[in-house]
């Protein structure tokens, strides 16, 4: 699985590691490779804590956070997208309200898919295949 600290670290990679002044205001980033690309996501409002003080860098990302952390980096890079439609899976009362645009958003553009069944698996983790494969399909949108 994908961890939070990692999928930060990506975008911030993603990004072209631009330069960061500050550090984020999370007292448990421990570690210095994930230090500055946290940092800079939350700045720019890409990413937020689990609580005011705390990120829980080593926590897998679900797929619910991916979808919205995506969702908040295409609002920073301004592509162009169509607006979200109404969730359409076996599932989708169990997606968080905080997560309901940007899921939305993400299904209309193609971005994240449901599974196989037919659900999102909204709080499930995400994997570093099916995250390769959405930052895939949000490069096609950079288009």
């Amino acid at each position: 699985s994908m961890t939070r600290a990692q999928f930060a670290t990506m975008f911030y990679r993603f990004a072209g590691s631009p330069e960061t002044s500050g550090n984020a205001a999370f007292t448990d980033l421990t570690e210095d490779w994930y230090k500055t690309p946290v940092a800079w996501a939350a700045a720019n409002g890409i990413v937020k804590g689990v609580t005011e003080t705390e990120f829980a860098p080593d926590a897998p990302i679900s797929r619910e956070q991916l979808a919205t952390l995506i969702y908040r980096y295409a609002n920073y890079k301004k592509y162009a997208a169509k607006d979200g439609d109404k969730l359409n899976f076996t599932d989708a009362d169990r997606v968080s309200a905080y997560a309901v645009p940007a899921l939305s958003w993400a299904t209309a553009n193609g971005v994240v898919t449901g599974r196989d069944d037919g659900s999102v698996d909204p709080q499930g983790g995400a994997t570093r295949a099916e995250t390769a494969i959405v930052m895939m399909r949000l490069l096609a949108l950079a288009k």
